[in-house]
């Protein structure tokens, strides 16, 4: 169990790392005229991100969290809020992958704003479900 769950552990770091760093990606070059593109890429370096790193990063993420639960079978009110706001981060991640293809449909509207907000929303994200699974706090219900 202890591989899956360091392999669960790193596809977070990744997944978690180049979902934050796709936003930045997008406000420092969107607009630009020479805009960074991956090697033998058409599109734009946040969209290669998003689909090289990212989504993998996160099914791996998933897959392998999938794994240690069903070995430990921990069924405990914390795990609950935590798959809960994990599928909050999955939400947001679908959210960025349909803005990707909204501004590269639409290269002229701002995305300063939009890039923040996503941002913001990541952080806030990520740091209550750190939180979550550190304090695995009990809140006197048992499952």
């Amino acid at each position: 169990m202890l591989w899956f769950l360091m392999i669960h552990i790193a596809a977070l770091l990744f997944w978690c790392a180049s979902i934050l760093y796709i936003p930045a990606v997008i406000a420092f070059n969107h607009g630009k005229d020479k805009a960074l593109t991956a090697p033998g890429e058409r599109g734009s370096m946040a969209r290669f991100i998003f689909t090289n790193i990212a989504s993998p990063a996160a099914l791996l993420a998933i897959a392998a969290g999938t794994i240690v639960f069903l070995i430990d079978y921990t069924v405990e009110p914390w795990l609950v809020v935590k798959l809960t706001l994990v599928s909050a981060l999955v939400v947001l991640h679908t959210l960025m992958g349909l803005f990707l293809i909204k501004i590269d449909n639409n290269p002229n509207q701002p995305v300063f704003l939009h890039c923040c907000l996503f941002a913001l929303a990541l952080v806030i994200l990520m740091a209550v479900i750190i939180t979550t699974v550190l304090a695995k706090p009990e809140w006197g219900v048992s499952i």
